[in-house]
């Protein structure tokens, strides 16, 4: 089957505000894929966790999972088994009545037919159809390491395909407000072209992110989605099986769906080290490494966990970002109680 190059990647298939700057991280218990068994990942303890592997296809598994707070409140996800692979219109299609969103269902697998989107016009319209109808975009940007590495390992991932095909990945994070809720996206896309033309093929192989009702919680929020990207694991006794299938039904060996996502786990697992769960938010006056500028001009520079930065004087203990994106100095908790101010960190 002429699109089934890049199928073998599709990873996505499929508090009180003064208390969450300081809240400690919540304890892992590990979550199984409760219909295929392909997957393990972790999620916090007493937290609701839904998802599983839902085939839109014999060879066309997405997995996805969801946690939400005991109170509702915070929910973070991994994967949607609604997103699937993409194949750019071509003018045969076109020209045959086909249209762009037009689904094409092959027997082993649906394909939508759309225009390629980078990760953060991915981003950025996920979040308009799946998480807030009118959001506020409050930050974007893409990450040329990691799209560079996602490109690499499509590449390596996809090499039984055949020799001379050219991949394009973009891999970003888009934060933003909806009402009184703030959130935060991370996609990545990977695009397939043939080096001597034809069909164009695209996928998603990471989509994850979190909705906080209040402001205060996007540090959790961040926390647990990052978790659940660093410990996502397809389980290797259906990945086999999975290969038998596909080898039976196209002929292709299909890589190592977990080798292909190291990458980014390795940027989440960092994202876990350095989160402001394990560092508080308060911080003394000139604390941490300074570079030699700052050493002169007392500043530093913070973020929030949906991406939005300053730079800032080191003379106050924390500092917080409303939904406006005005920043404020305070000696530990947030300004006041409305619930719009999210912690910064330094970011050095």
């Amino acid at each position: 089957m002429e699109s089934a190059c890049l199928r073998w990647i599709v990873f996505v298939g499929g508090v009180a505000a003064a208390a969450a700057a300081s809240a400690a991280p919540p304890e892992l218990v590990v979550f199984r894929d409760p219909i295929e068994g392909s997957f393990t990942v972790k999620v916090p303890k007493g937290w609701s966790a839904t998802g599983g592997t839902r085939r839109a296809g014999a060879i066309d598994p997405r997995s996805a999972v969801e946690v939400r707070s005991g109170d509702g409140t915070l929910r973070a996800f991994v994967g949607d088994t609604d997103v699937g692979m993409y194949q750019v219109p071509d003018p045969m299609r076109l020209s045959m009545g086909m249209r762009e969103g037009q689904v094409q269902n092959t027997g082993s697998a649906q394909v939508t037919l759309m225009r390629y989107a980078t990760g953060q016009q991915y981003a950025q319209d996920y979040i308009k159809r799946k998480l807030c109808r009118q959001p506020r975009i409050v930050s974007s940007s893409e990450s040329a390491d990691e799209s560079r590495d996602l490109a690499a390992r499509v590449i390596e991932a996809n090499r039984a395909y055949g020799a001379g095909v050219r991949v394009t990945a973009h891999v970003a994070r888009v934060g933003f407000v909806c009402g009184e809720q703030v959130g935060s996206v991370t996609v990545g896309t990977a695009l397939a072209s043939p080096a001597h033309g034809g069909i164009q093929i695209w996928v998603v192989p990471v989509l994850a992110g979190f909705v906080a009702q209040h402001a205060a919680q996007a540090d959790t929020g961040k926390y647990v989605m990052d978790t659940l990207v660093a410990s996502f694991r397809y389980d290797s006794a259906w990945q086999a099986r999975f290969n038998q299938e596909t080898q039976r039904i196209t002929g292709q060996t299909i890589a190592d769906q977990n080798k292909l996502l190291d990458g980014v786990r390795q940027r989440a697992s960092q994202q876990l080290g350095a989160s402001s769960l394990n560092h508080p938010n308060t911080f003394k006056p000139h604390s941490g490494a300074a570079s030699p500028r700052d050493m002169v001009t007392g500043n530093m520079h913070v973020c929030d966990s949906i991406g939005r930065c300053d730079t800032v004087s080191r003379n106050r203990d924390a500092y917080y970002i409303d939904h406006s994106g005005n920043v404020r100095g305070t000696n530990g908790p947030p300004p006041d109680t409305s619930g719009v101010w999210s912690p910064m960190h330094p970011n050095e």
